[in-house]
């Protein structure tokens, strides 16, 4: 059985060697030397794991790009796990939290390579509002999703 977790402007150095094995596991690259920096830098900082049992077997980051804007930085899920269902649940469950802490716009960003993660945003009512060029020239595409709340502050 599948059980999440969420965390919220912490993170523990588990936190980050979980996050690290599974995007060299997602991914087939490791992350930058800088990452845990990156991570400890982000404003508002959430992080969600997906476990079985005590296994991390997939993840969503992200933080607080403006007052009531959230960016959907990272996420992944174990190859071995994929098809499963737990990307999708990671994403309901973000988008949620983000509902419930009054952001009014998710953004993302996706390489055009990860179709099923392009095909899964859209499905869940994200819009594309651009595309650019990252620096190994890989089609980046820039992803918007605005969230039925309104902010009362």
């Amino acid at each position: 059985m599948i059980s999440y977790s969420i965390s919220y402007e912490s993170i523990t150095d588990a936190d980050i060697a979980s996050l690290e094995e599974l995007f060299a596991a997602c991914f087939r690259q490791s992350v930058s030397k800088n990452f845990p920096r990156l991570l400890r830098e982000k404003h508002h900082l959430m992080v969600m794991f997906a476990k079985d049992g005590d296994k991390a077997v997939g993840y969503k980051v992200g933080y607080s790009q403006h007052h009531h804007t959230f960016l959907s930085w990272l996420g992944g899920v174990h190859p071995e796990y994929q098809g499963k269902g737990i990307a999708k649940e990671l994403l309901h469950r973000q988008l949620k939290w983000c509902t419930e802490h009054e952001y009014v716009h998710v953004l993302t960003e996706v390489r055009n390579i990860w179709r099923p993660q392009l095909i899964l945003n859209l499905k869940e009512g994200f819009d594309v509002i651009g595309t650019h060029l990252d620096p190994e020239d890989h089609t980046i595409v820039c992803m918007r999703k605005a969230l039925r709340v309104h902010p009362t502050h």
